[in-house]
């Protein structure tokens, strides 16, 4: 029942998130591993969620985290698969991409009520790194002063890039691929805690462009 790749977490039971977005989250006995029940339902229809998040279990709560098939709305669930809210995510003004506006997406969670965005700068010239919010508002924006490839931006293209999320000592911390520094993530800072000295090894951040070529330039067009 777990597919290749999947997500695991171990609290009060062991939580799975298949890497398959047709099937629910599930739960298991941590004492003996035995499986236990699926949380949920997924689908489209009444009381059903689309695709867990991509940090789906909040520890301070225990309650769950899912998205709805446009990954727009998020709908937050119990043990028992019962949905007890949800919200929209919000959006944030960005000059570069079309419209203007450029949708969040759900991350992880700082604590039982404020969540986390990362913004991919995919453009080369956006200028949000984090958005930290709530059901309700836009709390913090914290910048990106880093710019990358051509100054014609519709020439820029390259895969986008996942984050790394992850806690220690019940602190959040945060790194990009493409940045030497891992930040603890706060409500209002970005503290830097560890820099890595990667010299000759490490990824230059104006340089994504000719890291990770575009499909056209790999195919010679």
């Amino acid at each position: 029942v777990i597919s290749d790749y999947p997500t695991i977490k171990v609290y009060d039971y062991i939580i799975v998130r298949n890497s398959s977005s047709k099937t629910p989250l599930m739960v298991f006995d941590k004492s003996n591993g035995k499986f236990v029940k699926y949380i949920g339902n997924v689908g489209r229809g009444p009381g059903e969620y689309s695709i867990p998040a991509r940090n789906f279990y909040n520890f301070y709560n225990k309650l769950f985290y899912t998205l709805d098939y446009s990954h727009r709305e998020v709908k937050i669930l119990n043990i028992d698969g019962e949905i007890l809210s949800n919200f929209k995510i919000p959006d944030i003004i960005e000059s570069s991409v079309r419209g203007g506006k450029l949708g969040l997406s759900f991350y992880t969670y700082l604590d039982d009520r404020t969540y986390v965005s990362y913004i991919d700068n995919f453009t080369g010239v956006i200028g949000t790194k984090l958005v930290i919010f709530n059901r309700d508002s836009i709390i913090k924006t914290f910048p990106n002063f880093q710019r990358w490839g051509e100054n014609d931006i519709t020439r820029n293209h390259r895969p986008s890039f996942n984050p790394q999320f992850f806690r220690w000592d019940n602190n959040l911390y945060f790194k990009e691929a493409f940045n030497d520094t891992v930040f603890r993530v706060t409500i209002d800072k970005l503290i830097p805690r560890i820099v890595f000295k990667n010299g000759k090894f490490g990824l230059p951040y104006e340089q994504q462009q000719l890291i990770s070529p575009s499909i056209d330039k790999i195919s010679g067009d």
